[in-house]
């Protein structure tokens, strides 16, 4: 609050000194602060005063579209981000390097965002290098850990971990805890994708304690929602309950980038309640935003609820519709499961050949995943999970666990 008592008599001042040029200068300084305070209603008015008074100071002009490019990002007005972006795009020419980098940054979280990983690689290393060259710790280690997201659903295991690894060393060194508040859940949902359920318990543990203590609620939102799957792998639904009710809570009280979080949540509820409403919940949440591989969870979701109930075609439909996505949008650690839900279904419906091809296809994107899993032991409870040895089973193949 102190903070924003500032930027306003910071910009009565450049008023009363009739200097458009602090007056620009001081609207962004205040629009930044409110972003940062979570107040984006208010950024956006801010900014779009800088755009009233900027006249000929382009750069201070794009430096605001810039900022309310992040802000739509932040409130979830993706196709405005989108817009914004385009224009930022069209005067890449005109940009300074600061708001190159802060849009080379919402391009790359929008192709994350929607799933698009092979893109999202290539701009966040551009991100990372920019960043490194302005000597901006903060942008450099955003973008790492968005690209040792991005690496991980492409299937490449071990280089995500040491992008996330060393992103922590330095957070850590430069005392930087908004970022060092986010690394523990990033590597909690890994260690649960890899089946290593006990260490992904313990960073999800970390993750919300620390986001807790650091007053970082999407920080702690995320781990707590992290920790609901965790108990529900381990079958203990009181602690499932209370750490949807903690999530459901913790989202309520911001609205910053909630619209992700809850396509987190409601897939955590899809897979507590198993409920095709709640399946469904999570497809037109994922489709409204364009998130592909949550669209594929929700559909492999929607397909093991229909066997449930014997309904072969439904089942087989849905797991179709979500293996095709998976050929435009590959997210290798959620393709195994897709394809090999198709093998059983065609196997079940007496198709054996195309449950084969499906089952192959699983098998190798399970190799694919193992063979970017450096560490032998984990590389090891990877592979010889129940989850994995099933698929393995169903395909007739067996892989070697050393």
């Amino acid at each position: 609050d102190l903070s924003i008592a500032d930027g306003r008599e910071m910009i009565q001042r450049a008023r009363t000194a009739g200097s458009a040029e602090l007056e620009c200068a001081a609207l962004y300084t205040f629009g930044n602060t409110l972003f940062w305070s979570h107040r984006l209603d208010e950024m956006q008015s801010a900014l779009e005063d800088v755009l009233r008074v900027s006249g000929a100071n382009e750069a201070g002009r794009l430096r605001a579209l810039a900022l309310m490019a992040q802000g739509h990002l932040a409130s979830g007005d993706l196709s405005l981000a989108e817009d914004t972006l385009q224009t930022l795009i069209q005067c890449s020419l005109s940009l300074d390097k600061k708001t190159l980098l802060d849009s080379l940054d919402v391009r790359a979280r929008l192709f994350f965002f929607r799933s698009e990983y092979e893109d999202a690689e290539q701009m966040f290393r551009k991100q990372i290098e920019l960043a490194f060259e302005l000597g901006d710790t903060f942008e450099f280690l955003k973008a790492n850990y968005f690209l040792g997201l991005t690496l991980a659903n492409l299937g490449r295991v071990s280089e995500a971990f040491a992008v996330l690894s060393c992103a922590m060393d330095i957070a850590k060194r430069n005392g930087e805890t908004y970022w060092l508040s986010r690394m523990p859940n990033a590597f909690g949902w890994i260690h649960r994708e890899m089946q290593d359920f006990e260490g992904a318990e313990a960073f999800d543990r970390e993750g919300a304690a620390i986001g807790h203590e650091a007053g970082f609620g999407e920080a702690e939102v995320n781990s707590v929602i992290n920790l609901a799957m965790d108990h529900l792998h381990a079958n203990d639904q009181a602690n499932v309950c209370s750490a949807m009710k903690t999530a459901a809570s913790l989202l309520s009280h911001d609205a910053w980038f909630r619209w992700r979080f809850e396509i987190r949540f409601l897939h955590a509820r899809a897979e507590q309640t198993l409920a095709r409403i709640d399946a469904i919940a999570l497809l037109e949440k994922a489709a409204h935003y364009g998130a592909h591989k949550y669209i594929v969870i929700a559909r492999t979701l929607l397909s093991r609820i229909a066997m449930l109930s014997a309904d072969f075609e439904t089942a087989a439909e849905e797991v179709t519709a979500a293996c095709s996505m998976l050929r435009r949008y590959p997210a290798l650690l959620c393709a195994w499961r897709a394809h090999a839900m198709l093998g059983r279904i065609e196997m079940q419906r007496g198709n054996p050949d195309a449950g084969i091809t499906a089952y192959r296809l699983a098998v190798s994107n399970i190799r694919y995943v193992a063979d970017h899993i450096y560490d032998e032991r984990l590389r090891s409870i990877f592979l010889s999970s129940d989850a994995i040895r099933d698929v393995l089973r169903g395909a007739g193949e067996r892989i070697c666990t050393e």
